[in-house]
């Protein structure tokens, strides 16, 4: 056509790249020339890089140039994903076998490790449901309370105040980490420093070598640890029936200051990086968001009709799991909640 040959593909280039994802998919249908241009990679990877940023810590030229991404697949799958998490579009299966009540639950990509009060660890395949694997320390059953999954290993917190590692490709326990005196409620893995942090109810928090399994650094707390969360230099954890959550320096095991805000106990919390944020949920059913560059609270969502058990964040949502049955997504921005899930 005359538009066509009156625009060089550099120009279109140039003219989509201001373009939205609806705008760029209806240009792309318009000719077979503004569809080739339409469907080129790079136009897809600025996008993506506009709208969300890079998928990794690589940098955005080294993000470009890498030909074995399909970038135009890349966005439309998360835009697709931010959409039902915006329209809460979702499908709820239950995952039966466990015989006590569950304790944690953990995803690594197509699989989910859950723990239980009856004392076994099991991963589920996300996608059909089926249960893939049952791991449990032998002649005894005390409860799990925590667990995380990364790729072939998996972690695990007990009663009898021992946290374990099982390999997912043998279904064998290959070591034990011994240095608490009470149940562990929650633990922490860094692939990046090999290091296990773990809180436990002896009121401690623990921090492991993974490659050894002794215990590096123990931080006095004031009673049993519930959540915790560690980034770099910077430990924070959730006491026992307390209201406030504990800031400490990892290198002094001292303690930097105290976040209060909460009415009553807080039970979850979930640290951000990226944004330096901090995401609490407590029995006074409140979810409060906090700077970390300043220790201040900065925004309360109040929507929550019982204690508020789970919370999980990124740099545009938050996500809440309450006692009222119901998980609540947010929209960081606006402080309003976007869609309600389970209820």
């Amino acid at each position: 056509s005359l538009i066509d040959r009156m625009l060089p593909d550099d120009i279109l280039s140039l003219v989509f790249g201001y373009l939205d994802i609806k705008s760029l998919c209806v240009a792309g249908l318009v000719s077979k020339k503004w569809q080739r241009v339409a469907n080129g990679s790079v136009l897809w990877c600025l996008l993506h890089l506009r709208k969300w940023g890079c998928l990794s810590e690589s940098n955005e030229q080294s993000v470009q140039d890498d030909d074995s991404l399909c970038w135009k697949e890349i966005v439309r799958d998360k835009y697709c994903l931010e959409s039902n998490w915006q329209n809460g579009n979702c499908h709820a299966s239950v995952l039966r076998g466990h015989s006590g009540w569950g304790t944690c639950v953990d995803v690594h990509h197509n699989r989910l490790v859950s723990s239980s009060y009856d004392g076994t660890v099991r991963v589920w395949n996300t996608q059909t449901g089926n249960s893939l694997q049952t791991l449990g320390p032998s002649g005894g059953t005390s409860p799990t309370w925590c667990t995380q999954f990364k790729g072939s290993s998996i972690f695990a917190g007990y009663s009898d105040s021992i946290v374990r590692q099982w390999n997912t490709n043998t279904g064998q326990e290959v070591l034990q980490f011994h240095g608490h005196l009470g149940g562990v409620k929650s633990l922490l893995y860094d692939e990046d420093n090999s290091t296990l942090t773990t809180g436990s109810d002896d009121k401690t928090v623990k921090i492991f070598d993974v490659r050894t399994g002794e215990c590096v650094r123990s931080i006095q707390c004031s009673d049993s640890v519930g959540n915790i969360q560690a980034h770099n230099d910077m430990l924070l954890t959730v006491i026992k029936r307390e209201s406030n959550i504990y800031w400490y320096d990892l290198r002094t095991g001292e303690l930097v200051r105290e976040l209060e805000g909460h009415t009553k106990a807080v039970y979850s919390l979930q640290y951000h990086p990226g944004s330096n944020r901090l995401a609490t949920g407590s029995r006074d059913r409140d979810v409060l968001l906090w700077d970390m560059s300043t220790g201040e609270c900065i925004t309360k969502f109040t929507g929550h009709e019982f204690t508020v058990m789970s919370v999980q964040l990124d740099s545009r949502k938050l996500v809440s799991a309450s006692g009222d049955q119901s998980i609540k997504v947010w929209d960081i921005a606006t402080s309003s909640c976007v869609s309600t899930l389970l209820k």
